[in-house]
């Protein structure tokens, strides 16, 4: 008898994957717009808008680029280092949200109080329609590599969060993430948009442009 149910076994499984994969297959990825409705005071008692005193945006060179004739391939990146035309103007190191990070910076942009506010907008109310289905799969990236973040600076000028970004793969992930914004990076449409056309109105090229 035992016997019997083993060699069943593979048919069960293919039977078994196929109505996975059709339960799935028939949910589709929530319509997602500004439906938040979190005013300006709202978000600024919400994390990272809470603590930070400082917001920059930054680009950075990764150790994994190619220097395109700038600089030798897998080069030890330091300050003074020229990748793609531009030059690396400082390192920083940090932890957060169990992360460690180390970017060598070549574009840095500080905030102004409004596009904190355009920000964090962006962040909490472009958002889904509806909650995102239990149990759905995520668009998957085969290249995160990412060269641009948002970094939030505290009163002592510690990064107490960082919202980082890749845009050639559409992957986005916020450390320490309290509000699941990491849910929504791959298939929300439009977020990585927005996201786009922030870090370029604000000056930063390297990255978007490149990527």
């Amino acid at each position: 008898m035992v016997y019997n149910h083993m060699k069943n076994l593979p048919l069960i499984i293919i039977v078994f994957l196929a109505v996975y994969t059709t339960a799935f297959s028939q949910q589709k990825a929530p319509n997602c717009g500004w439906y938040g409705t979190k005013t300006v005071a709202e978000r600024n008692v919400m994390f990272p808008f809470n603590k930070v005193k400082k917001v920059l945006l930054v680009s950075f060179a990764n150790g994994d680029m190619h220097s395109n004739g700038d600089a030798p391939d897998s080069v030890a990146y330091k300050v003074g280092t020229r990748i793609y035309g531009k030059e690396v103007i400082k390192k920083r190191s940090f932890t957060v949200g169990g992360y460690q990070k180390e970017y060598y910076i070549v574009e840095e942009e500080k905030l102004s109080q409004k596009s904190i506010d355009e920000l964090s907008n962006i962040m909490f109310n472009y958002i889904p329609q509806a909650p995102w289905p239990q149990g759905m799969p995520q668009g998957v990236t085969d290249c995160y590599n990412p060269h641009n973040a948002v970094l939030f600076l505290d009163e002592d000028k510690e990064v107490i969060a960082c919202f980082e970004i890749c845009f050639s793969c559409g992957g986005a992930y916020l450390h320490p993430d309290d509000y699941n914004i990491n849910d929504r990076n791959f298939d929300c449409g439009g977020f990585m948009r927005l996201l786009y056309d922030f870090f370029k109105k604000e000056k930063i090229t390297f990255g978007p442009d490149r990527e």
